[in-house]
């Protein structure tokens, strides 16, 4: 099972402090990372992420039981019970590790919007990449922050593609997504009033999706 996450660059990314002391003291590392006890996989760095309506901290011990590799929470007791890395806030420690893994990433990273196509435009063009180089996507159609998030901090360092799907509902969004994401590439499958939601009309989802283009790299390309 290879090693994604080391206990040297989980602290360096989310500035944790290591309560016992016996942080992952008997692996060499996590190999992936969840927010979710019910899919969570044997080695995985469990994340106490809060959302609206749950707090990861109470389903720590389900984590655990299930094979969980380590654990990042807010909460000193839970810290010290199950050897975890406390941090003060678990939600921009998904971000900050989000962040870590893809600025270690060298290859290319390729950010696709629109209003409708963007999944399965991810699904060809990441079917096409494989046929030249390991690459890694969003899973489902997870094309939100939290979504973005998971994705990057599962991002092996060493593919040679990365393809993320981001998807907005509101005006500021992607702003946010695409300055995580930081793309190569940035590709606008098509602007609809299809799902029009939080928007006055067709070119406020136009403006809105441009901002992909402020997270792109300075010899970035656009489609």
């Amino acid at each position: 099972m290879r090693t994604l996450w080391t206990k040297k660059d989980l602290i360096e990314a989310t500035n944790a402090i290591d309560p016992s002391l016996n942080f992952m003291n008997k692996i060499i590392g996590a190999s992936g990372i969840s927010i979710d006890d019910r899919t969570i996989k044997p080695g995985d760095l469990f994340i106490a992420f809060k959302g609206n309506k749950f707090d990861g901290h109470d389903f720590v011990t389900s984590a655990i039981s299930k094979g969980a590799g380590g654990i990042i929470v807010s909460d000193l007791k839970l810290a010290q019970k199950y050897n975890g890395l406390l941090v003060n806030d678990t939600n921009k420690a998904l971000l900050n590790i989000a962040k870590f893994g893809r600025n270690r990433f060298k290859g290319t990273t390729i950010a696709l919007t629109g209003s409708s196509g963007k999944t399965s435009t991810k699904h060809l063009l990441s079917s096409a990449l494989k046929t030249y180089g390991t690459t890694h996507s969003t899973q489902g159609n997870n094309n939100n922050i939290i979504g973005l998030a998971l994705t990057l901090s599962r991002l092996n360092p060493d593919y040679k593609y990365c393809v993320l799907e981001l998807g907005i509902n509101n005006i500021g969004e992607m702003e946010e997504l695409t300055k995580l994401a930081l793309p190569d590439i940035a590709l606008i499958t098509n602007v609809t009033n299809s799902h029009i939601q939080n928007f006055k009309n067709e070119k406020e989802i136009a403006s809105a999706k441009s901002k992909i283009f402020l997270g792109l790299n300075k010899n970035g390309i656009v489609f």
